[in-house]
């Protein structure tokens, strides 16, 4: 599978958020984590292993990514088409 982001598929706004993170002193460990469950995401749909992701009712296609890391809950929410995330 191939991540993109929306609405460019290079640049988005999780896109622009994770760097965000990632040059946070404090928030460094929780971007590792989300570029991590990404990365999983990606390499073991359609059956993720080790990420916790549920279908949102009502809106499908539309999925959710839910990461919790030192008392704040992350979401990303994302859509599956053929190969791209």
């Amino acid at each position: 599978m191939i991540i993109g982001y929306y609405p460019g598929w290079e640049d988005g706004f999780v896109h622009k958020d994770l760097i965000k993170l990632r040059n946070d002193g404090q928030r460094k460990k929780s971007a590792a984590k989300l570029d991590f469950d990404m990365q999983m995401l990606a390499a073991t749909w359609p059956r993720p292993q080790f990420v916790t992701i549920k279908i949102m009712k009502g809106h499908e296609p539309l999925w959710e990514l839910i990461r919790e890391h030192q008392g704040v809950a992350y979401r990303i929410f994302f859509c599956v088409k053929k190969q791209e995330i």
